[in-house]
């Protein structure tokens, strides 16, 4: 589908709802890697720019499919909307995990496809091992650790005071005291930030409710990889979802992901070793579209632009008989040589090790 019979959709869609809409989305595509998939900073910026200064509206709707990313966009994004709005709906038609779900928090109206799915928030928090900047990089679970600790205390039982040091010390010989400590710090930030999300909405939360909202989205699943389904939202958490069939868009907002899910490739793995061997060159350079932000206004792309290099060649040295006939002809030689050596291009493909030596990205706008 172009640009212009997505903005067709998007323009239905506005219509049937009564609202404007802005669709964000990063790619769902299996093997892409962060930053390209996931959602940034810069991203406020780019959103953003699809709202006038001083414009208004009673329902502005985010278009929301992500599998998360930074925890610390949510509330500078939502802000952002909230204040060109009267009421904030998000739209779910697919995957709206992690850093997304906390988006979705803040919205007073979360209409969800059949398909919707959210997250539970717990971070993780990735820290270089190091100061040199090829250090190895550790990510840690921020829930994992308090389960690790919860785990000790509860095997211990009222040993704890007396054997916990052991295993805590074992615990900072794996994870540094300063990461610990920003696990912490993280741990207590993102309950307080599911607090603030809430507050933000029409509708009103007890601080039962609340506490309870926040223990689901953090520890009482048990895995950040569970995937809250339209009933345990409504069921679980409570939240004001309105079912799109309801609306009669939920064909509607599927067949517009699906739009975006082709630009993305995203029934297409994406595999650096695989990219290389079906190139005819040598480093390859990939382009790959991660990240839309389209309105009825205009059309923003963020596009990662991969080096790769093949690696690992035998180096293979080889001689023509001369007693060929017509081997004297330059013509004749050119076809042995360059036949030999489209031969053995083929057959060393396998021996083709991609190394990633470049990546950058950049949003274009359209």
């Amino acid at each position: 589908m172009s640009k212009d019979e997505r903005k067709t959709k998007i323009g239905q869609l506005e219509k049937k709802l009564g609202t404007k809409i802005i669709c964000f989305l990063t790619s769902d595509r299996q093997g892409v890697e962060p930053p390209a998939n996931f959602i940034t900073r810069d991203c406020v910026k780019i959103i953003e720019q699809h709202l006038d200064v001083g414009e208004r509206h009673e329902v502005l709707s985010l278009f929301l499919v992500s599998h998360g990313g930074d925890l610390d966009v949510p509330w500078p994004l939502v802000n952002l909307l909230r204040s060109h709005c009267e009421k904030l709906h998000v739209i779910i038609p697919y995957v709206c995990c992690s850093a997304a779900t906390m988006i979705a928090l803040g919205c007073d109206q979360l209409i969800a496809g059949p398909r919707a799915q959210l997250s539970p928030t717990d971070p993780t928090l990735q820290l270089r091992m190091g100061t040199d900047e090829n250090a190895p990089v550790m990510s840690f679970g921020v829930e994992d650790v308090n389960a690790f600790v919860d785990f000790v205390r509860d095997t211990l039982g009222r040993q704890f005071s007396r054997y916990g040091h052991e295993a805590l010390s074992k615990l900072i010989d794996r994870v540094p005291a300063e990461a610990l400590g920003s696990i912490n710090r993280t741990y207590f930030r993102t309950r307080l930030m599911i607090g603030k999300m809430l507050s933000l909405t029409s509708k009103k939360y007890t601080e039962k409710e609340v506490d309870g909202l926040v223990s689901l989205l953090t520890v009482a699943y048990f895995s950040h990889s569970h995937f809250i389904s339209r009933q345990e939202m409504t069921s679980d958490l409570k939240l004001p979802v309105v079912h799109a069939e309801k609306l009669k868009v939920d064909g509607l907002i599927w067949e517009l992901y699906e739009e975006y899910a082709a630009e993305f490739e995203s029934r297409r793995i994406y595999d650096m070793q695989n990219e290389l061997h079906h190139s005819t060159t040598n480093p390859l350079t990939i382009h790959i579209r991660s990240k839309f932000v389209e309105s009825a206004k205009r059309t923003d792309t963020y596009v990662q632009t991969v080096i790769l290099q093949g690696t690992g060649v035998p180096n293979f040295n080889f001689t023509v008989p001369q007693n060929i006939p017509g081997l004297q002809d330059p013509a004749v030689l050119q076809q042995i040589i360059q036949h030999f050596l489209n031969e053995l291009n083929s057959q060393l493909k396998p021996f083709l090790v991609a190394k990633k030596v470049a990546s950058s990205g950049e949003w274009n706008s359209e």
